[in-house]
């Protein structure tokens, strides 16, 4: 089976009531984290995830019903949700291309947590970038879960500036990083699912009234379109700031909203003007020609938000009443939602039982 590679999200406080708290027992260090990251991982690593945050680290794990977050100094949090399935996961090796997590310790801790996290048996790891080599300032490794850590060696009069800068310049950072890896990883994942596939299985369809994976890209195609148009033309609503009080759970709102999971529950009408065309008349005859269109459209988005100075968190712009008000991020975060669950519509259709062998 072709797996759909579902990626970090930026998150906040989820809702429900706690179900417990797994507290230190040996010793606490300070190990400092601002932000708010949510990871997919196999249940299967959930009592190991909740040791080593918990007992190695010495950080509180809040365990809820699906998910753990485990809190760090800072007031930031990680967020692991379980699955049993490895649809929903990254594999090892890809955690090393998606976001790291930077977690700051003080010198006088740094050698004493950097030789606990060993002796826990954890994998160390070396970065490609030299600067990020040196063992005694940064410390990289896969934590319980495959989620990649950065130990940050900092001076112990230094990490208090570091603990108490919550510039908006900071946060505003930290969501363009995110959602430029939303936007890459999400492409990605539909490259690796049509990479090999023939003419063939291209306009293979299941059924008279389902799409064909070649609708259902020229789908995704005029999707991305409106999609980023709407994310252009929100920036020229009036500001409103005041919307902008809870972005992390609006962010994980949109992206549940959109995702495959819902897909039986939560019925999206397909956009006018985004329905595909007949599966022989779409503009592409293979996935190659398709992606070479794709990837190169993705990419001005990309790079759009990586050198916008654009505010692309507090115009907002009116929408149907279950999605409520949409900034430009949001609609970026919804664009690559978007991106994953059709690309998982075109794994059910490779899985169909007729689907050709070649």
């Amino acid at each position: 089976m072709r797996k759909l590679f579902i990626i970090i999200m930026i998150t906040t406080m989820f809702s429900s009531n706690s179900f417990g708290t797994n507290t230190p027992e040996n010793d606490t260090f300070t190990i400092v984290f601002k932000g708010r990251v949510k990871v997919n991982a196999p249940a299967s690593e959930r009592e190991n995830i909740q040791n080593f945050f918990g007992k190695v680290l010495g950080k509180e794990v809040e365990i809820q019903k699906n998910y753990d977050r485990v809190h760090f100094d800072g007031g930031g949090f990680v967020a692991y949700v379980y699955f049993d399935s490895s649809d929903h996961l990254l594999k090892k090796e890809d955690y090393l291309n998606s976001m790291q997590v930077g977690l700051l310790t003080p010198s006088s801790q740094y050698e004493i947590i950097k030789e606990k996290i060993k002796k826990h048996g954890i994998s160390d790891m070396s970065p490609e970038n030299p600067r990020y080599q040196n063992q005694e300032k940064f410390y990289y490794f896969h934590a319980p879960g495959n989620q990649v850590f950065r130990l940050v060696n900092i001076p112990d009069d230094k990490l208090e500036n570091k603990d108490n800068n919550t510039s908006e310049n900071s946060s505003t950072e930290i969501h363009k990083s995110y959602l430029v890896k939303y936007l890459e990883l999400s492409k990605k994942g539909l490259e690796n699912a049509l990479s090999g596939l023939s003419k063939k299985q291209w306009h293979f369809k299941p059924a008279d009234d389902v799409w064909s994976i070649a609708q259902i890209a020229e789908h995704l195609s005029k999707a991305e379109s409106s999609l980023t148009g709407r994310a252009m033309s929100t920036l020229d609503m009036p500001l409103a700031p005041e919307k902008n009080k809870n972005i992390n759970d609006r962010i994980l709102f949109v992206e549940d909203f959109i995702s495959e999971k819902n897909r039986q529950t939560v019925k999206i009408p397909v956009a006018p003007g985004t329905e595909p065309a007949d599966t022989k008349k779409v503009p592409w005859s293979n996935p190659k020609e398709f992606l070479s269109y794709f990837k190169a459209k993705r990419q001005k988005t990309i790079d759009f938000v990586k050198t916008t100075d654009k505010d692309l968190m507090n115009h907002f712009m009116p929408t149907i009443p279950k999605l409520g008000d949409m900034n430009s991020y949001l609609w970026l975060v919804f664009m690559s939602a978007h991106n994953s669950r059709h690309t998982a519509q075109m794994l059910e259709v490779m899985n169909h039982p007729d689907f050709p062998s070649r």
